[in-house]
């Protein structure tokens, strides 16, 4: 879920970018790749059968401060709507994630014999 999020204001940043507003598109991209980089980090933690717990923590706290940003510094519109709105709905997801105990482990294929 954090993949498509941090493509989402990084592509959100660019075209805010190209539109002319500084402050709020280089946090989009730049939380963007910060969430993408997590993300990295967590699917490689799982895969070798290690814990994403921090690298959830991470996300949530990245997720959250974005949220909190776009809500209290962004200039009004919708494109600073749609982003609050967008990292409120991931810090939540990643808090319900940590709560119930993160990813399960990678499961195992058995090798069934003929």
């Amino acid at each position: 879920m954090l993949i498509p999020y941090g493509f989402s204001l990084c592509g959100g940043g660019l075209v805010t970018l190209l539109l002319g507003a500084g402050a709020p598109a280089l946090a989009a991209i730049g939380t963007g790749a910060a969430c993408l980089a997590l993300a990295a980090g967590s699917l490689a933690a799982w895969r070798s059968g290690r814990p994403s717990t921090p690298w959830s923590l991470a996300s949530a706290g990245a997720t959250a401060a974005t949220a909190w940003w776009y809500w209290a510094y962004a200039p009004a519109g919708p494109g600073a709507s749609v982003a609050a709105g967008l990292s409120a709905a991931m810090a939540a997801f990643l808090g319900f994630n940590l709560l119930s105990g993160g990813n399960p482990p990678p499961r195992v294929k058995e090798v069934v014999a003929a």
